[in-house]
């Protein structure tokens, strides 16, 4: 049965008001885990959080199946916290910003079977996991109640797995979420999570525009990948440029104006300087991807 998509509003933004894990003084610098642990209570500021799927990469074919399993549980998971239809209930303390880490391997079986598995994220290895081994059981629960999705006609297979996990946009410091999105995601409830702020451009030198390119009128637009460290700079060790999804790989003539490129972005980043990433006033590494034009236009 197709489920209906319920529209929530979430009610208060504000801080969690639970006890704070002892600790004297938040840190100054530190990993993403690190700063994230540190948070203290009046760090927290509450967004939605979401159940997702990674369907549309892992399993195209199910991307549908998936969402409406998103569905029936995200609808089970506000049950079981005692909200009212079309209601965004608090998701603490049965989920809180410390067991929600990691994503559920769904295995859908052509003869009906499912499977539930857990899987730990990386980053996260040794938090617990009991609020993803909750919703894990309770959607083994709908399956055993005769709840189904559809297998698309055009899979031949016999079996095929995606993965389910939670997610939120990281709030802002000033309880406003950020403005990532998800293709398609559920709010199951709201979640008190450390405010963030990312690595922002203070002073970025423009690149000397390549004289090859230059002479043959070549213009383009170049991404290069890199981690700003805790003081601001570039660490030039994890550069690398990205090429837009889909986007060619650069061939003959055009491979070597685009190695040139970037050649003279990696040349001018040691000049720049950064905003360091922060999570609740702890500053730390992150990966950034930033853009640079060459137009002919440009003055030298």
């Amino acid at each position: 049965m197709r489920r209906r998509r319920l529209t929530l509003t979430l009610l208060g933004v504000g801080c969690l008001a639970t006890a704070a894990t002892a600790q004297s003084r938040p840190l100054s610098n530190g990993t993403l885990r690190e700063c994230y642990d540190a948070a203290l209570p009046n760090d927290l500021r509450r967004v939605a959080g979401f159940i997702s799927s990674d369907a549309a990469d892992s399993a195209p074919a199910f991307v549908k199946p998936a969402e409406l399993l998103l569905e029936i549980v995200g609808e089970r998971v506000r049950a079981s916290l005692g909200a009212k239809p079309g209601d965004l209930p608090i998701g603490e303390p049965m989920y809180t910003k410390d067991n929600v880490h990691g994503a559920i391997r769904v295995t859908l079986f052509r003869d009906g079977r499912m499977t539930a598995v857990v899987e730990r994220d990386s980053l996260f290895a040794n938090a617990p996991t009991d609020g993803l081994e909750r919703v894990a059981k309770i959607l083994r629960g709908a399956w055993d109640e005769g709840e189904r999705v559809f297998w698309p006609e055009q899979e031949k297979g016999d079996s095929v797995k995606f993965r389910m996990g939670f997610w939120a946009a990281p709030p802002n410091r000033d309880g406003s979420p950020d403005t990532t999105h998800h293709r398609f995601a559920v709010a199951v409830f709201s979640i008190a999570l450390p405010w963030i702020e990312h690595a922002t451009v203070d002073d970025l030198p423009k690149p000397v525009y390549p004289d090859t390119p230059r002479s043959h009128n070549i213009q383009g637009t170049i991404t290069m990948s890199f981690v700003v460290d805790t003081t601001g700079y570039a660490l030039i060790s994890t550069m690398h440029d990205v090429l837009p999804p889909g986007a060619p790989v650069p061939v003959g003539d055009m491979a070597d104006y685009y190695r040139e490129f970037v050649r003279a972005v990696a040349e001018a980043m040691p000049k720049g300087r950064f905003h360091a990433a922060m999570m609740a006033g702890c500053k730390f590494p992150q990966r950034v991807n930033l853009p640079f034009e060459f137009k002919l236009n440009t003055v030298r």
